[in-house]
This record gives C-alpha cells, structure tokens and sequence, in this order.
C-alpha cells in the first residue's frame, strides 16, 4: 500500500464536479437510511445550543433507536450527493435522546443536586441541562463523522488507485444489513460498529468525564459534586449507555466487541462492570474495514484520524 492512498488531498467541494464516475446518485446511499432524506429548512449549527429548541420530542425515537441505531436520528449525507453535505440531526429526536439520558441521570442522581451555598452561578438544572446536550452531541456526532471518515478514505483510494471504491463498497454494507451473521462472536455491520464505537468511547475516557463532571462542580455540595465524579469518572455511565446500545441491531449493538469488560466485588457483594476501550480490537476492526473499502489486502488502515472540517445541521 502506497502512502498516497492515505495521503491523497481531496478537494471536497470539487469531488463530486471532478469525479462523477465515483459519486452516481443512482448508487451512492446515506448509510443506515438508504434513500437520502430531505434537508429543506436545515439549519447550520455552529456549536450554540441557543438554537430555537421550541420543537415537541419525537415519541418514535427511542423505539427507533433500537431498531434503526443513531440514524433515527441523524444521517450522513455524502460529499458525492450534494454541495450540502454534512451531518444532519432532527432536533425533535435530539431533544428525546437528550430526556432519555435526562431519566438515566435522575435515576442516580436526582439526590445529588443540592445546591452549594454562595454559588453565584446558573442553578443546577440549567448545568445539567447543558450536560445532557454534551453528551448526546458529542455522541451522535461522533458517530455520523465516522461515516464521513470512510467517505473520505474511499475517495483518497480511488484518487490514488484511479478505480471506484465507494460505491462497491456501499454494496457490501447493504449485504451485511441483509444479512447479519448468525455466530454472536461475529460483527453484523463493521461500519456501523466502529461508527458506535467512536460515539460511545468518550464516555469510557476519563478526561472526557472528568470535564462532564466539572460541569456541576462548584455548583452543588461537595459531597453531591462526588457523586457525579463517581458516576462518570468509576465507569456507571458508560456501563448505563452500553446496555441502551446492546439493544440495537446488529453491528451497533456489537460496539463492546471493541472494549474491555472488567467486573470487580464490593464490600456488600456489589459486582461493579466497567468498560474500557481495547486498542488492539479496534486497531485490527479498522484494518478490516480498511480491506473493505479497498478492495485488496492492506498493511494498516487507510482512514484518515484527522479530517477538514464538517457542517452539521439541525432539522
């Protein structure tokens, strides 16, 4: 493998004008959905959550969560597509993740939220509020970049191989959604996996929580600000989100494929599970896809760790 294929500059907003024997829109599909769906009235999101959040939540999205992953939420809308490419998030279905991460935070911190005596700041609900935007953004795009990741590796490929890669590859996404493998060692849909993977992995990274933790800091009793550190730092939400992912299809549920599991007792008998990332699976999965893409034997992957910039939008 020539370091081209990694390497390769693409141009993005020209790809689709210079290349449109890789981008047919006959063949090119929004992975997870299939059919692009429609983006009238998007809005561009600049990283201010004080859009207009006067939208109702979406009853449908958390069953569909389950049968659809990530996607029944947001999409990835290719570069090959159309010039507004980008990520796309439906905020009604933004708003619902965001309540359901809302109920699973009460559930064991509802107790902690006592607030710090002199503190000058915003009152706790609007800190957690803010918090629980964090972490579904941070996740849900997460996810959908990825699917960006691999756009982009396909089209350095056929720069550098002068041969289609996206599109035969797409082919082989669709397959393993029709049919999934019946071993449960084996990973319904690679992609999809990793892509789950990328979002859940912050919630496993203990500057990530650490940072999500110091949101309250201050704001509540020293012992509450504890509690929180505990719950996110010790590993009980990422432990909370791994079990809402296990009950997704095949491939999105098969994100813990890619990390530890370590369970340690308590002094009352308490089995603690925590959830760690593993390197080498991940290091060896993005190989794997990386062969898919490609279309031949690599030596390591070709998807690129650092992408230009991305828009997201809101629906």
């Amino acid at each position: 493998m020539s370091d081209a294929m990694v390497t390769e500059t693409i141009d993005i907003a020209r790809f689709r004008a210079d290349h449109p024997e890789f981008c047919d829109p006959a063949k090119v599909r929004v992975p997870g959905i299939g059919t692009p769906p429609p983006t009238d009235g998007a809005i561009p999101f600049d990283g201010d959550l004080k859009l207009p959040w006067s939208v109702s939540k979406d009853a449908n999205t958390l069953p569909n969560l389950l049968k659809q992953g990530p996607e029944a939420i947001g999409f990835y809308l290719s570069f090959r597509l159309s010039d507004g490419w980008g990520l796309y998030l439906r905020r009604p279905a933004v708003l619902t993740l965001k309540e359901e991460f809302h109920r699973i935070l009460m559930r064991d911190l509802k107790g902690y939220m006592n607030r710090s005596e002199g503190y000058p700041g915003p009152p706790i609900n609007e800190l957690v509020d803010q918090m629980e935007f964090s972490l579904a953004l941070d996740f849900l795009v997460s996810h959908l970049r990825f699917h960006y990741v691999v756009d982009l590796a396909a089209a350095q490929l056929e720069l550098a191989e002068g041969q289609a890669k996206y599109i035969p590859y797409q082919d082989l996404y669709w397959a393993e959604f029709r049919s999934p493998p019946k071993d449960p060692r084996a990973i319904g849909n690679l992609e999809e996996c990793v892509a789950n993977f990328e979002g859940y992995r912050n919630y496993m990274n203990p500057n990530y929580t650490d940072a999500i933790a110091k949101i309250v800091e201050g704001a509540v009793e020293e012992r509450n600000a504890q509690e929180w550190k505990a719950f996110f730092i010790g590993g009980k939400w990422a432990v909370e989100i791994a079990n809402m992912l296990s009950r997704q299809p095949p491939g999105y549920r098969d994100v813990t494929k890619l990390c530890m599991r370590r369970t340690s007792v308590g002094s009352t008998n308490y089995v603690r599970v925590m959830y760690l990332p593993n390197p080498e699976a991940r290091d060896q999965r993005t190989k794997e896809l990386s062969e898919k893409i490609a279309g031949h034997p690599v030596e390591k992957s070709v998807l690129p760790e650092n992408v230009p910039e991305f828009p997201i939008y809101f629906l």
